[in-house]
């Protein structure tokens, strides 16, 4: 079965957030040939080093 993905990225956070955290939501969308899609956020977190 062939899948199709398209993953969509937005940042979040680290607005006049002097610890520098912050995450990303990933949307990750699957579809396959028959047209079922599934859908799946991914939440990532990373912290950012300021000098």
């Amino acid at each position: 079965m062939d899948l199709v993905y398209d993953a969509e990225e937005r940042l979040f956070g680290c607005e006049a957030d002097f610890t520098g955290l912050g995450w990303y939501d990933m949307i990750i969308s699957a579809r396959d040939n028959n047209g079922n899609t599934a859908n799946e956020t991914i939440h990532i977190y990373f912290y950012v080093h300021l000098y």
